[in-house]
């Protein structure tokens, strides 16, 4: 008799599966007690907002909670945190200084955060990172041949170093995230279904809005990625597409869609209704100031919005 050390019920028997995946471990009734076990989970979502899970030694005498309400009452229990409690954003003062807009939106991930650690990273603040916990990679990160390509990969090393959340400047924050991270060790935020027309796959991850705890397994597979031959064979001529391809979320959809199933039960993917709830069409509409109730439904279970600036299309170099 083993103990495994495992809290009841499905979620961990999900983990239990996952990892004898990771480490190629076969069965014949591996892949269907995963895969039916992930199905139930997915077809019992209930709207984070209206449904919240309480400790009882945390709900006060008569107080009335919602009677669909889970109560955590195990150590193994759904809502206790895993990523670290640290908030990352990243703006190179290498062309300008912070605009103040993008100033405004930081805020509101301190605010509706106060109890995060904060970092803000400057272009001095990244490089002093490669050279300090990469220096093996500096010479290739100083080798790409956009701004944001950079930019992008120290964010993906920060994350597998440090963990927690990293979030663009240009996304605004409109609730506490912790409900969409309790319990995961990766998550990614998804871009609308209009997007995923737009480029021909069946998902797009959105490498603007990404949390996870150190040393992940997937970010390891992103960092191969990025620091590889494949980024610096990739055509340069269409500077938006190479960058989607060799640093931005074509890149990170690809690497998520071959992953093994075990591998992608452990990567949890945050619908675009919670975190990119406007498609570019749509924010566009709100950047000109419209308002009609399509937008307004938009917002109705939103946590963040992205407003898809993409600075780096035109701005950097």
């Amino acid at each position: 008799m083993y103990n495994l050390g495992l809290a009841h019920g499905i979620p961990a028997l999900i983990m239990f599966f996952s990892k004898l995946k990771e480490q190629k471990i076969s069965h014949p009734l591996l892949d269907i007690l995963l895969n039916k076990s992930i199905n139930y989970i997915l077809s019992t979502e209930q709207n984070i907002k209206t449904v919240g899970s309480h400790f009882c030694m945390n709900i006060p005498v008569d107080t009335k909670i919602n009677e669909l309400s889970r109560i955590g009452w195990c150590y193994g229990d759904l809502g206790m945190p895993l990523i670290p409690k640290i908030i990352h954003q990243i703006w190179s003062d290498k062309y300008k200084p912070l605009p103040p807009f993008f100033s405004l939106l930081s805020d509101t991930w301190k605010e509706k955060h106060p109890d995060w650690q904060y970092i803000y990273w400057s272009e001095q603040d990244m490089n002093d990172f490669m050279q300090s916990e990469f220096p093996e990679l500096r010479s290739f990160y100083d080798s790409l041949f956009f701004d944001i390509q950079r930019w992008d990969a120290v964010r993906f090393l920060i994350l597998y170093k440090m963990g927690g959340m990293y979030a663009d400047f240009d996304y605004e924050c409109l609730e506490n995230m912790e409900p969409l991270l309790d319990n995961r060790t990766c998550c990614i935020a998804l871009e609308p279904e209009t997007h995923c027309v737009m480029y021909n796959i069946p998902r797009v991850l959105n490498a603007a809005l990404l949390a996870c705890t150190p040393e992940n397994f997937y970010l390891e597979k992103v960092i191969k990625r990025v620091f590889s031959e494949k980024t610096m064979q990739q055509d340069r001529s269409d500077k938006p597409m190479s960058i989607l391809h060799t640093t931005g979320p074509l890149m990170l959809s690809d690497i998520y869609e071959n992953l093994s199933i075990g591998e992608k039960a452990s990567v949890c993917l945050i619908p675009a209704k919670y975190v990119t709830p406007f498609d570019c069409a749509q924010i566009a509409q709100v950047k000109a100031g419209m308002e009609n109730d399509e937008l307004e439904n938009c917002l109705q279970e939103a946590y963040a919005i992205h407003y898809f600036t993409n600075s780096w299309v035109s701005e950097v170099k």
